[in-house]
């Protein structure tokens, strides 16, 4: 007997349970979880969502949470949430291993959900507990969704922090360790860039035939260009001149400092230009565009997720700058999608995962290779100001290569490929 292999009524049989560690009221949850849940949703996968919240803010933002727990069942999300502690730590460590037991025995005699199909574990420490519930298990195939170099990334925050190297280095050889054990057990990595591929390839010497690469996307129903909507927001918002714009956080490695040094060297050419910075982080942007001299012709704006694609429109330039590390050269910005599908061309810098290919190729934005040569950026802030960019162009760019939507059949593929048994697979 010939066994034809249906895709789409595979996805119908697919159980997924996504697991997260975050703070579920920051925006990347809703950029990159939530709304990614919600579509797959629609296709007919049965979806459930475990939540790992950080002990530390379980309190302080248990309103917030419990609202945004609501809104995710309201998309047919089956959401759960575990409060843990530091994984890093040895108590945080034995505590996701006593979750790996109950989640992998306790729940499934409760009912609480049947046994997964596939579990899709977003970064190291759930993959950790992916990998640990599937060794009490082994009844379904583990997704390891790798975001970012993690390990890069703790190291840049504890040196940011004030650890020592020494007691840095305790600590990242644990998240190292962890980050092996997720990539060796998983049966899939999904990652943001072919950059970070080769990182893992190369640096980390592995290996995993089943290797997707989706990069960062975004919702086209909040980020898209509208000519007549942008003049309305730049009215609403008084913008009458050039509009410098950076959507995201201040985190230490996002070189704000050097965009108010561009919106500083473009108005001493005599060009009338202001800087719109939208950021959570308000009190912290104000100290710094005090300390550049720049805090009369700079707006700054915490505004709800689902206005931030009103308010990228009516950047004239959206800035990404970074220094090069492996943190950013792994990277896959979601700021840079939304800047693209709002139509709003972009000023990067080198080293950013596979986007210095993308801006040159189809020429987006302008590039920028020396951060800590003024010289080169005054010619690429120069070469700016005389391009005139095609918004709906840019926009059209944006829909093909960075909506979350136009990677759908992708996930599709993904999903029903991971249930296809060994014999299904030849």
């Amino acid at each position: 007997m010939i066994e034809i292999y249906d895709g789409h009524q595979q996805l119908r049989k697919t159980r997924l349970l996504f697991l997260f560690y975050g703070d579920v009221n920051e925006g990347i949850f809703d950029s990159q979880v939530l709304f990614h849940l919600a579509l797959i949703v629609r296709q007919g996968l049965s979806v459930s969502l475990l939540v790992l919240f950080p002990m530390k803010w379980l309190f302080s933002q248990y309103g917030a949470t419990m609202r945004k727990l609501r809104e995710v069942r309201r998309y047919g999300i089956r959401v759960f949430l575990l409060p843990t502690l530091n994984p890093l730590r040895f108590i945080g460590r034995f505590l996701l291993i006593l979750y790996a037991h109950i989640l992998g025995g306790g729940l499934r005699i409760m009912n609480v959900w049947r046994v997964p199909t596939i579990v899709q574990a977003r970064g190291i420490f759930c993959g950790l507990l992916a990998i640990r519930m599937k060794r009490l298990r082994g009844v379904f195939r583990v997704i390891f969704d790798m975001r970012a170099e993690e390990v890069s990334e703790l190291e840049f925050k504890l040196l940011q922090e004030g650890f020592t190297r020494t007691k840095a280095a305790c600590l990242l050889n644990s998240a190292r360790k962890m980050q092996l054990a997720a990539l060796r057990g998983a049966d899939i990595w999904l990652m943001v860039s072919l950059k970070l591929r080769a990182y893992v390839e190369e640096k980390l010497g592995l290996h995993n035939s089943s290797t997707w690469v989706i990069p960062s996307s975004a919702r086209v129903d909040i980020f898209r260009y509208d000519a007549e909507r942008r003049t309305q927001m730049r009215q609403k918002l008084n913008l009458k001149c050039f509009v410098l714009g950076y959507s995201g956080s201040l985190s230490p490695w996002q070189k704000v400092d050097k965009v108010m040094d561009i919106l500083n060297y473009i108005r001493r050419t005599g060009c009338q230009a202001t800087l719109l910075l939208l950021t959570r982080d308000t009190e912290k942007a104000k100290r710094l565009a005090e300390e550049k001299g720049c805090m009369a012709f700079t707006r700054i704006l915490s505004c709800d997720y689902h206005q931030l694609g009103d308010h990228i429109m009516c950047f004239d330039v959206g800035f990404l700058l970074r220094d090069r590390m492996i943190l950013n050269h792994v990277a896959s910005p979601t700021k840079f999608a939304e800047y693209m599908l709002c139509g709003v061309p972009a000023f990067i810098s080198a080293g950013i995962g596979d986007l210095e290919n993308i801006v040159q190729s189809q020429k987006v934005g302008v590039l920028v290779h020396d951060l800590s040569d003024d010289g080169e950026i005054g010619r690429v802030v120069d070469q700016l100001l005389q391009m005139r960019f095609d918004r709906k162009s840019i926009s059209r760019f944006g829909q093909s290569f960075f909506a979350r939507e136009s990677y759908l059949s992708v996930y599709q593929q993904l999903y029903s490929g991971a249930c296809i048994t060994p014999s299904l697979r030849k």
